[in-house]
């Protein structure tokens, strides 16, 4: 949490500390990947979770972790592979998520970067359930790729209205969001939920 809230040095004191009491802990190197990609240190972020897959194959978070840090360095395809390396066995959608790495690879070599980040969107619109809060600031992730920053903050709003849970932990720190910081509409939303931006 000291990640997401722009306390990097905390979190990488912290962290250290808890891979020294428990070094073989799968759970502490599956959330402590946030600590290195909020700083934006990508590199460490991609040995944390495959140093916490090589002890617990199959966590969801230390796939994630792999998925955002290699679309920061611009390596899709690699993103693309974590997402089907993430399907584990018995999941309900598995034939859907296959179709959705299969559409991404093919949004990619048609469209490039661009193509990939309109198809991430795409599946993401047509996958949300009206209903439900989630992952509504991924919207606003994906909007920020594409160039559009007048919905980015639409769906930050609708967001921070709907109490999306994972709101708090990148509204301050997602990448995507850094050219924000000066906007009116989005630092007001910091301040209603009693946030500060990272100096």
């Amino acid at each position: 949490m000291l990640a997401q809230l722009g306390r990097s040095d905390e979190a990488h004191e912290q962290f250290r500390e808890a891979r020294t009491l428990d070094p073989l802990s799968a759970f502490s190197a599956a959330v402590g990947w946030h600590v290195f990609y909020c700083a934006r240190e990508y590199h460490e972020t991609i040995k944390v979770c495959r140093a916490a897959l090589e002890m617990e194959p199959g966590i969801a978070s230390a796939y994630g972790g792999l998925i955002l840090s290699f679309e920061q360095r611009g390596e899709y395809a690699k993103a693309i592979e974590q997402q089907v390396l993430s399907i584990q066995p018995g999941d309900p959608d598995i034939e859907q998520r296959k179709r959705d790495a299969d559409r991404l690879r093919h949004a990619l070599a048609s469209g490039g970067e661009r193509g990939y980040w309109k198809e991430c969107l795409a599946l993401l619109l047509e996958n949300h359930d009206p209903r439900d809060p989630n992952d509504l600031n991924e919207a606003a992730r994906l909007y920020m790729h594409l160039g559009d920053r007048a919905r980015a903050l639409d769906w930050l709003e609708k967001a921070y209205k709907a109490h999306d849970p994972s709101l708090i932990f990148w509204i301050v720190t997602a990448p995507e969001f850094d050219s924000l910081h000066s906007e009116p509409r989005y630092q007001r939303i910091v301040r209603d939920m009693h946030l500060t931006l990272p100096s």
